[in-house]
């Protein structure tokens, strides 16, 4: 039911950290310590409906109930296996299906998803809700009417009619608003604005809630159920956070979108390493220095610090390999990489330096440093023509 996120399996969760349990769709099965207390919620939600609806013994009603609570999980984690289902038979890898105590999400390898393959994936979470709904309607209509397993078979049909109903509506974090954020993303090319879209969406859907379920009724001169008052409360605050998250995604994704690597570098050259220290004088102090090896393959930066120590008799016999700083493997980023490939690449580089080299076809273009990439990306980052910030601000 919620969206599709790519947050390790082992992150915090409300009641500790989500742990593997088995695998479903080809997928770890992950379940985090607090996801009973959605099966307790259900539990009681459905012995309170009972005990207003079926004079029977509390052990029977306790029963009836614990069984609708097991049906409803089940039906939500199907809702969630359908998604992953679809996913795989579209070709996108699907990491794992996790089960919290706001219910499950399955998260997918985005990278893969295209618009129509999006939409498909969020249709079958609702669509298999649906069914399960209607399968329990029929069975509660061929039940004894008043007994205990009608009015179980109703709640069941009840709560997976709802949550597929619900999911289809077009707001995020729902399934209907994957739906949209693929219909604009589809329309217009550009992934981030669905996402926008979608995300207003579930701003709206928040503030229509409470109006709905709460304002309108007392208005009306009705009083609202405290349940009613309290669950109207928890799902627009759920949508709105949420619908923030993606608003905050989108903007994060436009930046990303905008990375130009060329524009962060520091100007640098690159001079075989075998040159003297008297070679580096002529090039001025404005620029930094890459050695070469024999391959043309970035090997050392000189460190213009220990450069300015060398006397100036030594600076002619002085190899400039002598003053500079060895790079290790894995620090040369492609400056034709942009946006989501280029911050991918400075992220793979930045796990063994700090200092990255920018080249294009071989030729050194700048020094690179990650803090300033991060720093680009910032949300109170400058945009537009002055740039980012500049490099070692």
């Amino acid at each position: 039911m919620d969206p599709a996120d790519r947050t390790p399996a082992t992150s915090p969760r409300p009641g500790g950290p989500a742990r593997p349990l088995g695998r479903v769709a080809g997928a770890p099965l992950v379940v985090s310590p607090w996801a009973g207390a959605t099966l307790v919620v259900v539990v009681l939600v459905v012995l309170r409906l009972l005990a207003g609806q079926v004079l029977a013994p509390l052990g029977a009603l306790l029963l009836a109930a614990s069984l609708v609570g097991v049906a409803v999980v089940g039906s939500v984690l199907a809702h969630e296996i359908a998604h992953a289902v679809v996913a795989r038979r579209a070709g996108v890898a699907v990491e794992r299906v996790t089960i919290t105590a706001w219910g499950a999400r399955v998260a997918l390898d985005e990278r893969a998803l295209r618009p129509g393959t999006t939409a498909l994936v969020a249709l079958a979470g609702p669509a298999v809700s649906l069914v399960l709904g209607g399968l329990a309607w029929a069975a509660a209509a061929a039940a004894a009417p008043g007994g205990i397993a009608r009015w179980s078979l109703l709640a069941v049909a009840v709560v997976n009619g709802a949550t597929g109903a619900m999911n289809l509506l077009p707001a995020a974090p729902l399934d209907g608003g994957k739906v949209l954020a693929a219909a604009v993303w589809g329309a217009t090319g550009d992934r981030v604005r669905g996402t926008v879209a979608s995300a207003w969406g579930g701003r709206v859907l928040a503030v229509l809630v409470p109006l709905v379920l709460v304002v309108r009724p007392l208005l009306a001169g009705a009083r609202p159920d405290l349940v009613v008052v309290v669950w109207a409360a928890i799902g627009a605050a759920f949508l709105w956070t949420a619908a923030g998250a993606s608003l905050r995604a989108g903007r994060s994704a436009r930046r990303v979108a905008a990375l130009d690597l060329r524009r962060l570098a520091v100007p640098a050259v690159g001079v075989p390493a075998d040159d003297a220290l008297a070679d580096l004088d002529a090039l001025g102090d404005d620029v930094d220095v890459v050695l070469l090896d024999a391959g043309w393959e970035p090997v050392a930066v000189v460190d213009r610090a220990a450069a300015g120590r060398v006397p100036a008799s030594l600076r002619a016999t002085t190899p400039l390999g002598a003053v500079a700083r060895a790079l290790p493997a894995g620090c040369v980023v492609d400056a034709r990489l942009a946006g989501a490939d280029a911050l991918r690449a400075v992220a793979e580089g930045a796990a063994a330096s700090p200092v990255l080299v920018l080249v294009e076809d071989g030729a050194v273009l700048g020094l690179l440093h990650a803090r300033d990439v991060v720093a680009a990306l910032r949300p109170d980052a400058p945009t537009g023509p002055a740039g980012p910030p500049p490099p070692g601000a």
